[in-house]
């Protein structure tokens, strides 16, 4: 028996096939353009994800030869805060996908009242921000015409790519999304399991056409394309893509992590059946539901980690690909006095403050691109232990799980080791969240027990990295690094 992981994310598309051992048996991946209008927005084309999921599906299916009629079930991994509309007369995307980073609606969640944001947090339990996508709904609601005609005409879709790409693939026959995805986009209580009418009515969307939820795992749609070789395939898993790489890293009991070092680096840790406490910054949603009821999780983000490596490669020229960075800071110098706040797009959790941007301290005559990529990879690491100090008021961290293309860099392994002080196991898969995304498909159809998978997923290929710095000098760069943070929030008041 097979099954099939898509993994939707912000970079590009990911579709594995794999057997009941969790072997890759196929592995087919394309990136989509990024595309940026101006300084912090970032939008995807809704078509060309759509046709990214057709090919790559065709393509997986095809290369399992007469296997492909032993896929008993799909598994569908989405971006989470990202939106999109369409006209459901047509089919068709009207404008632009608006991406989880983009900073459209940070004016819709600053004309909120401090009562407002504080009954979002306590029904959705998210911070009040444009990263979730009630804001960017909003947005798209008041200066994109063809959304509010469509709305006014009964013949609007809108939602998170998941609810897209299953409308389309299942031909208009399914218009859902399930519980994990729900709980991002600030519109759904966490609280009662259902969309809420208060948060719509704060959030001035009280009509808005949102789809039905369901859990996470079991039937959910059948999907279908002519240029596949099989007839259809039956989805049966379908979440966010951080908590389907947290599901495939084994992190199903309370206090267990994992962090996800992507275009950016998501941190979350298992909560299991009780909605986390409020904790400064953090937040708070579902995992999943496996159908027996939501498990929860706390979590907190990084919005630049993969993107910065990107600039260095694209914008700055000084790496050809991010393999290269290891050697490179082999041959260089460490500078203490060197301290990169690498915060492109503002500061996540803890903080929340769009209006902060890069912040480079400390540049000699002798600093070149090796010290700034370092101290780049520094200060993502610096965020990530942020986010883990926020959470041990709650949860005794032992250990950090990760995953992501950053993970094959041995220093930022080895930092994030030092600035946690616990152990961080790298996972040998590298498509973590596709295998989250096919294993629960898997488990959807019968082929496990949860106790059964989870045992397989904890015990797959990885390698450890221990802390090697004393506590004393943890701490001091850690209290170096908060300070510089301080600085860049002043800095970027120059600019407004």
């Amino acid at each position: 028996m097979h099954m099939i992981g898509i993994d939707q994310g912000a970079t590009g598309t990911t579709i594995v096939a794999v057997n009941k051992n969790l072997d890759i048996l196929s592995l087919w991946q394309r990136n989509h353009d990024q595309h940026r209008p101006a300084p912090g927005l970032l939008e995807h084309d809704a078509e060309e994800i759509l046709q990214a999921v057709v090919d790559g599906l065709g393509r997986v299916l095809r290369e399992l030869g007469s296997d492909a009629k032993r896929v008993v079930s799909a598994g569908l991994a989405n971006q989470g805060e990202t939106v999109c509309a369409w006209d459901t007369a047509t089919g068709k995307a009207i404008g632009n996908a608006i991406v989880w980073s983009d900073s459209r609606g940070t004016e819709e969640i600053e004309s909120l009242s401090d009562e407002q944001t504080e009954r979002l947090r306590s029904i959705t339990g998210l911070q009040a921000d444009s990263y979730f996508s009630a804001a960017k709904i909003k947005w798209m609601m008041s200066h994109m015409p063809e959304v509010s005609q469509a709305m006014n005409d009964g013949k609007l879709g809108i939602g998170t790519l998941d609810t897209w790409l299953i409308w389309k693939l299942s031909h208009g026959k399914s218009y859902v999304t399930d519980a994990s995805t729900a709980s991002r986009t600030m519109l759904y209580d966490i609280n009662n399991g259902a969309w809420s009418e208060e948060a719509r009515s704060i959030m001035g969307l009280p009509n808005l056409p949102l789809a039905a939820v369901g859990s996470s795992c079991g039937p959910m749609a059948t999907l279908s394309h002519p240029d596949w070789p099989v007839k259809s395939a039956e989805l049966y898993a379908s979440l966010v893509d951080q908590p389907a790489a947290l599901f495939a890293s084994g992190c199903w009991r309370p206090g267990e992590a994992k962090a996800t070092y992507g275009t950016g680096c998501f941190l979350l840790i298992a909560s299991g059946r009780c909605i986390p406490p409020k904790r400064r910054g953090l937040t708070a949603s579902v995992a999943w539901d496996l159908g027996d009821g939501p498990a929860y999780m706390m979590d907190g983000a990084v919005y630049a980690a993969g993107s910065i490596i990107e600039w260095f490669e694209r914008d700055c020229g000084w790496i050809r690909n991010a393999r290269e960075i290891d050697d490179m800071l082999r041959a260089s110098r460490q500078s203490d006095a060197l301290v990169f706040v690498p915060t492109f797009d503002g500061l996540s959790a803890p903080r929340w403050d769009r209006n902060v941007r890069g912040f480079l301290s400390g540049i000699t005559l002798s600093t070149g691109p090796a010290e700034i990529i370092r101290a780049a990879l520094d200060g993502i690491a610096h965020q990530v232990a942020d986010l883990v100090d926020c959470m041990r008021q709650t949860f005794s961290l032992n250990e950090l799980r990760v995953d992501g293309g950053l993970t094959e860099c041995e220093y930022l392994m080895q930092r994030q080791a030092d600035l946690l002080g616990v152990p961080v196991r790298v996972c040998a898969n590298p498509e973590m969240t596709a295998l989250g995304a096919a294993a629960m498909a898997g488990l959807g159809a019968g082929l496990w027990t949860a106790d059964e998978l989870a045992e397989k997923l904890r015990n797959l290929p990885s390698r450890l990295y221990h802390p090697k710095i004393e506590k004393q000098t943890r701490e001091v760069e850690r209290r170096r690094w908060q300070r510089a943070v301080g600085l860049a929030v002043e800095a970027s008041k120059l600019s407004r």
